[in-house]
């Protein structure tokens, strides 16, 4: 195992006088935050110096912004000061701090603070949870002309275009490349779109579509496709899989698609009033170098191992294969990134304790559940409990509730439950 004192802020160093290995998260989302409190017990016990590195000094939940849209709650009430989160005082915060460049060979990583002074932190492991960044300029038009779900500056603003509707619209959610950030949120707002348009009274005369690039169905199995279709179609939601958006021509109010996938293209053109959607997404660009030709950071499904030396990569960046027939993408979701910073850590620990490679990979706990409540409208929501990875309890699967009140408010508990953590 090799030790290194952390340059720029000062490593520690154990009881024997030795450096201390250095363990430098970057990001303080969903991931990021748990894995600096995983990691807060190593820098108790003396055993690490961690670092916490982030752009910001603020976290929130995306599944937060749906209440925002429909008015439930207001923007200022879903940020959280990072400051407040419940991290060990060993680990050493560095808020409002960019990673501007990565040297991965030298384990280095080169920052800027907020008030312009850049320093060097060196690291033995790093935890990669710096997320994704959502990029309009990479399909023609959209940066333009699309809405973006995943952007919280865009949330009032779709609450306004909806509002704005008089009768007779078309409302287009465009799913413009996948994968995206949380597979059911597009599903969810355009549920929600649809109670906003019940409310003013308009809805029998407003139409609604989804498009989505992967058919027949976005994520899950048969199952998960029933339960999200027959509520679409109770709600006369058009939906549309197999297309990604090819451009979007403002002044036409059009959407022009093209299927996905190998083959002839086949296109249609789809005109609206009202354009919601996903932009395309990336990683942050001093991590772009990282990334495999996905355009995300390849990890083990399992271990959140890099071919990259010392670094694990979790979240919204990394790029996971499941050990399915035929392999599928890990989906994006932070109930996913939790377990997956909890693997990392005890990779990470197992290391630092001494342990080889292969030592270290048999103490990561088998399997990947979560659990998400999707929002389907008035009060109501779908239970959707993915197991990933098969455990001692069975092979993989997919749960999926039609439409209850339960759900609906269980999904504020789930959101309350993760900002007390």
């Amino acid at each position: 195992m090799m030790s290194c004192a952390c340059l720029g802020g000062g490593g520690g160093s154990s009881s024997d006088g030795a450096a201390l290995p250095c363990v430098v998260v970057v990001g303080a989302g969903f991931g990021g935050l748990t894995a600096a409190q995983e990691l807060g017990r190593l820098a108790d016990e003396g055993k690490a110096h961690v670092v916490l590195v982030d752009a910001g000094d603020r976290f929130m939940i995306g599944g937060d912004l749906q209440y925002v849209l429909t008015g439930r709650k207001t923007m200022d009430e879903l940020w959280v000061p990072l400051k407040d989160a419940k991290l060990s005082n060993k680990v050493d915060v560095r808020l409002k701090t960019e990673v501007v460049e990565v040297d991965h060979e030298g384990k280095e990583l080169s920052l800027k603070a907020a008030d312009g002074k850049t320093s060097k932190l060196k690291y033995d492991y790093m935890v990669l949870a710096a997320g994704i960044k959502s990029d309009g300029t990479k399909v023609p038009g959209v940066a333009d002309n699309m809405l973006d779900i995943c952007n919280w500056q865009h949330t009032e603003k779709i609450t306004e275009a909806i509002n704005n509707c008089q009768g007779g619209e078309t409302i287009v959610f465009a799913t413009s490349r996948a994968p995206y950030k949380c597979p059911p949120a597009p599903f969810e707002y355009v549920f929600l779109i649809d109670e906003m348009l019940t409310n003013k009274g308009i809805r029998d005369s407003c139409r609604i579509v989804l498009t989505t690039p992967k058919k027949p169905f976005p994520f899950g199995n048969d199952r998960t496709k029933e339960v999200f279709v027959s509520t679409m179609e109770k709600k006369n939601i058009e939906f549309i899989p197999g297309f990604q958006v090819a451009g979007v021509r403002g002044d036409d109010k059009a959407v022009d698609l093209e299927s996905f996938g190998p083959g002839d293209k086949e296109t249609r053109e789809l005109k609206y009033d009202v354009l919601v959607g996903t932009w395309p997404q990336l990683p942050v660009a001093p991590f772009r170098p990282l990334c495999n030709d996905k355009g995300y950071v390849a990890a083990d499904v399992r271990t959140m191992e890099t071919k990259f030396e010392g670094v694990f990569a979790v979240g919204d960046v990394s790029w996971m294969m499941l050990p399915s027939t035929p392999p599928k993408p890990h989906p994006k979701a932070g109930g996913f990134a939790i377990p997956c910073a909890e693997n990392a850590c005890a990779m990470i620990e197992a290391l630092i304790g001494g342990d080889s490679l292969e030592e270290a990979r048999k103490k990561v706990p088998e399997g990947r559940k979560a659990v998400c409540y999707a929002e389907s409208g008035f009060e109501t929501g779908i239970v959707v409990g993915p197991k990933l990875l098969p455990d001692s309890d069975g092979p993989p699967g997919f749960l999926c509730e039609h439409p209850t009140e339960e759900a609906y408010h269980n999904k504020s508990k789930w959101i309350a439950d993760i900002k007390e953590r």
